[in-house]
């Protein structure tokens, strides 16, 4: 969940085999207070979707000594899918 902060967003890279390599990290959003769901564009495979898990940084406190909770650390791919021409829609979904 973000509590009045800003959500994550990402893209995501796709590999020759059609599969996704990495996620890259365009903003890591802010206040988080659990770790964010990934919802990834379906394949045109059946059963070929690319699954993808956050994972958050805590402990970032701003210049002037506030607390901004955590943010999102990275995206760590758990399955690349099959299938994609082109890169998949990523979204970072709050949790709560």
């Amino acid at each position: 969940m973000v509590a009045s902060g800003s959500t994550a967003t990402a893209i995501a890279g796709v590999v020759t085999t059609g599969g996704i390599n990495q996620f890259v990290i365009t903003d890591r959003g802010e206040r988080y207070t659990a770790a964010p769901n990934v919802a990834i564009s379906s394949s045109p495979t059946a059963g070929g979707t690319a699954v993808g898990i956050a994972t958050l940084l805590s402990g970032l406190t701003n210049c002037d000594g506030t607390d901004i909770g955590e943010k999102v650390q990275g995206i760590y791919v758990t399955n690349p899918g099959r299938n994609y021409t082109d890169n998949p829609g990523i979204v970072i979904l709050p949790t709560g």
